[in-house]
């Protein structure tokens, strides 16, 4: 290590906003963007014209959310056997 080194300056640490805190609210978290990723693509499926049926993507984004709603459910279950609710 040089001299040079030794004198400059220290880098800012960058700022981070900060982890949530437990189980319970990762949990939240996840409800909270499943909830969003269902009313955005319910307004895509709005948006179809009349008679149009949904694309085979269509059907596997629904089929992801509803497995991703299925997980959570059970994350909640288990977190109710413990004596805690942790859907917020």
């Amino acid at each position: 290590m040089s001299k040079a080194d030794d004198t400059a300056p220290a880098r800012p640490a960058a700022k981070r906003k900060p982890a949530p805190r437990g189980r319970k609210a990762v949990i939240g978290k996840l409800w909270k963007a499943a909830q969003t990723q269902l009313e955005a693509h319910e307004a895509h499926l709005a948006e179809l014209p009349a008679g149009t049926a949904a694309s085979e993507t269509d059907a596997k984004t629904l089929a992801t959310l509803a497995r991703t709603v299925r997980e959570l459910v059970a994350l909640d279950s288990a977190a109710v056997g413990g004596g805690r609710t942790v859907r917020g």
